[in-house]
């Protein structure tokens, strides 16, 4: 009798891989997920600091 496995990479480089039945869980998703948002939090603040320096040197 054959077992179905399903392969799923990690996201993240470092995550583990899984592997088992299908459907499988995307490893390093938790990481993805902060490192957009701390980018986008940085691209947010960077955005608000031009834009108040403009304002403020005219």
């Amino acid at each position: 009798m054959a077992l179905e496995l399903e392969y799923r990479a990690p996201l993240w480089a470092y995550a583990r891989g899984a592997l088992g039945p299908a459907p499988q869980p995307w490893n390093g998703k938790g990481y993805i997920i902060a490192m957009l948002a701390i980018l986008a939090g940085a691209l947010a603040l960077q955005l608000i600091l031009i834009g108040v320096s403009v304002f403020w040197f005219g």
